[in-house]
């Protein structure tokens, strides 16, 4: 609950396989619960499959306009300058090497011009995070196998599935004791 108290600028950072996504999909879910800012979720592979000449605000207000088609691109500015976004990018190490320049200057300007607004970032770990010098690094940790029971009993799944997958955890504990 208080990850944006932190800073307006968070890196979240992890292993391949840990949740960083889920993570960042929980933070979605989060924010929507609370109504306190409008989160956008973004999956920056999407933008391997864009030209570099491409313009951030309205590659955002496109990802909006798929959500509701009734935001109208002249308050855009307007909501961006209000600092009323949480902009929830995931997966900056899936943006191709050669895009990743491209889109680290752009989201500088970006994260410049609407310094009100907050931005979480989500990649397994970078040394380019250097570059990111406004932004805080997190890690997140491993769950030991009493969390991820604990974490896998409350999602609702197919119970079959879901037993199946607790029993084999609950194996691999004992096994391993």
């Amino acid at each position: 609950n208080n990850l944006l108290d932190i800073s307006r600028f968070i890196i979240i950072q992890g292993i391949g396989g840990i949740g960083k996504s889920t993570f960042m999909k929980h933070l979605f879910i989060n924010e929507l619960s609370k109504n306190d800012l409008i989160p956008v979720f973004i999956e920056l592979k999407d933008l391997n499959d864009l030209d570099n000449d491409y313009n951030i605000c309205d590659y955002i207000f496109s990802k909006l306009n798929n959500l509701e088609s009734r935001f109208k691109k002249d308050y855009m500015g307007y909501a961006l300058q209000s600092g009323c976004f949480l902009f929830l990018l995931d997966g900056y190490d899936e943006i191709v090497s050669d895009k990743k320049d491209v889109f680290f200057k752009k989201i500088t300007t970006f994260c410049d011009k609407y310094s009100e607004n907050y931005y979480i970032i989500s990649s397994r770990p970078y040394n380019e995070f250097i570059e990111f010098q406004r932004f805080t690094v997190l890690k997140l940790c491993d769950f030991n196998k009493k969390q991820a029971l604990s974490l896998i009993s409350k999602v609702e799944f197919d119970e079959k599935i879901k037993c199946r997958f607790i029993k084999a955890l609950e194996g691999d504990l004992y096994d391993r004791h």
